[in-house]
């Protein structure tokens, strides 16, 4: 699956693209039918709260046959190849979850800024993806965007650690402020973060979402793709390719 011509323009111009059913209903449930067991685990991949409660699931390709052949589906890599010009790799691959009145926050941030000072990514050419498994609206938590933001480049922002997750290079409220003023928000590249804890709804919001690297890069990294820097976050991750028939298939009949 490519992306026309409007699509890419829509992306260039303001850092993001919105494909609404990209995956039916019934695909996505097979995703969230493995939720439970993912949760389950006892994994480094799978951080939680000082009170047990699972926050993340990292590296799912490591253990979820079905986040598997999602990440490897034509419809995810088919476009990240022709935005990226080329083969590419995974360097994050999670679930983010947040429970009503959770305690996950996660700040405004942009995440090459990471990359680049942990992971020691050399150049911004990677982008992000991200699936909602439940229906997301204004009350539960969702990520909002700044629009154009990635037009003003690599900015700025000291490296912090964030409790249940990742470190984060994390701006500072003047920082978003004045990104926000120039170009406002949106909520579905650039410089993102998401409302604290779950929002006020009774349901769980969970997200499958990463990020897809340039084959180049991972070449400029000593030529193995994925170097993560917490919770195994790419540590021997695969170049992506074409998942064929079953990469198709699978999502529609279940694993």
């Amino acid at each position: 699956m490519l992306l026309n011509s409007e699509q890419v323009e829509t992306y260039e111009r303001g850092g993001y693209l919105e494909i609404p059913e990209l995956f039916t209903e019934e695909e996505t449930a097979v995703l969230r039918a493995d939720l439970p067991r993912i949760f389950s685990l006892d994994r480094p991949e799978v951080p939680r709260s000082a009170s047990g409660v699972p926050l993340l699931a990292h590296r799912l390709e490591r253990y979820s046959e079905a986040f598997a052949l999602l990440l490897r589906h034509p419809r995810m890599v088919e476009p990240a190849m022709q935005l990226l010009h080329g083969p590419v790799y995974s360097h994050q691959f999670k679930i983010v979850t947040k429970p009503p009145f959770g305690k996950l926050d996660l700040p405004w941030h942009q995440d090459y800024g990471t990359w680049h000072a942990i992971d020691k990514m050399p150049e911004c050419r990677a982008i992000n993806f991200a699936l909602f498994l439940h229906e997301v609206n204004e009350f539960n938590g969702p990520i909002t965007l700044i629009p154009r933001s990635h037009l003003d480049g690599v900015l700025d922002a000291p490296v912090e650690a964030l409790d249940g997750s990742s470190d984060f290079a994390k701006f500072s409220d003047e920082t978003v402020a004045r990104l926000a003023g120039e170009h406002g928000m949106v909520a579905p590249k650039g410089v993102a973060g998401t409302a604290a804890g779950g929002g006020l709804s009774d349901r769980v919001l969970r997200c499958a979402d990463g990020e897809i690297a340039s084959g180049r890069v991972g070449e400029e990294q000593g030529g193995v793709p994925g170097l993560g820097h917490q919770h195994g976050r790419g540590e021997g991750a695969a170049w992506l390719v074409d998942g064929g028939d079953r990469g198709r298939q699978i999502l529609a009949v279940g694993v």
